[in-house]
């Protein structure tokens, strides 16, 4: 059995402030709300979750003052938050989940505006024990840019029996947020930030000699490997033309909820 599991809060006029300076993409909570209530676009990827694995265990985690009413098929965790630094509580929550959850299984951690088209237990019979995805080099937008992130932290997958490991290395990741230049980037693109700081020379090297289909990393005895952003994270964009090949949709930016749900009413 595998656990999905998101994270939502929701966002004083401060964090959105702060957001708005990371990402300049982000627009403002009232926009956002005027979209999509949070209730129903979490609501939506976890149907899409249930409709490929009936028997999966489904978690948000969020704080404690958010009000957020979702069907009884999902279960809701606070966790305390500290900080309005969301980038750093958001991992402290997946570290919290692993640490604090009884189950068993496999754990999928996945951004609220995401569709599952498939089943995702094959994932699991790769080699590796904390899987993320990489998106190859646009040539659209050169490596060194402030805003190309080949990793993308909307999904990320857990084996069962490496949690420990995880833990270890998400804690590792924690410590990394003391040596970004911005604290900018507490709010936003933080962590991704420090992915990229780890593996971007490799990622670069192995896209560039197209050897992206053997791309893993040991972190003690942890191996991390990467998959394909373009099957498992599939960013929609703005079109309507939806990949027929790929596993995960990635429904991101503001304007691009509401595709979300039309997409998801055409398949339900």
């Amino acid at each position: 059995m595998i656990t999905f599991v998101t994270y939502y809060v929701d966002f004083s006029e401060k964090i959105i402030k702060h957001i708005e300076n990371a990402c300049k993409d982000f627009s403002t909570g009232s926009v956002y709300e005027s979209y999509t209530k949070p209730s129903k676009l979490i609501t939506t990827m976890f149907e899409s979750v249930l409709k490929q694995h009936e028997n999966a265990r489904m978690v948000l985690l969020t704080d404690e003052t958010t009000d957020i009413t979702l069907p009884k098929f999902i279960e809701v965790h606070r966790v305390p938050r500290k900080t309005d630094r969301m980038e750093i509580e958001m991992l402290q929550a997946k570290i919290w989940l692993l640490k604090k959850i009884d189950f068993q299984g496999h754990v999928i951690f996945l951004d609220p505006d995401m569709i599952i088209r498939d089943n995702l237990e094959h994932i699991f019979l790769r080699t590796g024990d904390l899987f993320f995805t990489y998106k190859k080099l646009s040539s659209s937008l050169e490596p060194d840019h402030v805003y190309y992130f080949p990793i993308n932290i909307g999904f990320i997958a857990v084996r069962d029996k490496s949690k420990l490991d995880v833990i270890n290395f998400f804690t590792k990741l924690l410590s990394g947020f003391s040596t970004l230049e911005d604290e900018k980037y507490h709010y936003w693109v933080g962590l991704q930030t420090i992915l990229r700081s780890i593996f971007y020379d490799t990622l670069l090297e192995k896209d560039k000699a197209e050897a992206l289909h053997d791309l893993h990393f040991n972190h003690g005895r942890l191996k991390i490997a990467f998959l394909p952003a373009e099957k498992y994270n599939c960013d929609t964009g703005y079109h309507t033309d939806i990949p027929g090949d790929a596993s995960v949709l990635h429904f991101k930016g503001l304007r691009n909820k509401p595709a979300m749900m039309s997409f998801w009413r055409t398949i339900s």
